[in-house]
């Protein structure tokens, strides 16, 4: 909804990435059990199958029995034979866009996951601002701001739009989806 004054909406700065381009997937450490799921199913261990070769490639299942803390982690895979592969990638790759912490129910704040990201030795989806500010800005701004290339670097790829997550309230967050890249989908 675009009618709303975004500027008095919202107090503090956000974290703000980029939206991309795959397929959802959450890994999940919980009283032991492992898991992976797509964005609807708990899927079983098969290593022909897409999210499971994320989780050996990443060496998640030791990671995350390791850490020892029952933990979900969600990310985007991108890359060859994904949503047609907008960014010319010829392998698969996983990027973090969120951490669950399950004993809280909470998510972690911005740059608690990118911490632990960075400690679990996983990529998180591409951070253009850790603090970035509102201030000034109107629905149709975003919007406009959406429309930009990739900053992934593989090929002059249109991004699919913009993450916005409140650092002060994790629970707060919206995506701004390119109507550039809308409208190449055609």
């Amino acid at each position: 909804n675009c009618y709303r004054n975004v500027e008095q909406e919202f107090d503090g700065t956000f974290e703000l990435s980029e939206k991309l381009e795959g397929t959802s997937v959450t890994v999940y450490f919980n009283n032991d059990e492992f898991g992976t799921c797509s964005r609807n199913l708990d899927l079983r261990e098969d290593d022909q199958n897409t999210y499971w070769k994320q989780v050996v490639a990443n060496d998640l299942k030791t990671k995350l029995t390791t850490l020892g803390r029952n933990i979900a982690i969600q990310g985007e895979i991108i890359g060859s034979s994904i949503c047609g592969n907008i960014y010319g990638m010829t392998d698969q790759r996983m990027y973090v866009f969120d951490i669950f912490d399950i004993d809280t129910q909470t998510y972690l704040e911005p740059s608690d996951r990118r911490a632990l990201t960075k400690q679990l030795g996983l990529i998180d989806v591409p951070v253009l601002a850790e603090n970035y500010s509102l201030k000034g800005m109107s629905c149709q701004n975003i919007l406009e701001f959406a429309d930009g290339h990739s900053v992934l670097g593989f090929t002059n790829t249109l991004r699919e739009g913009l993450v916005f997550k409140l650092n002060s309230d994790r629970r707060v967050s919206f995506k701004s989806v390119s109507n550039v890249y809308l409208e190449k989908q055609k």
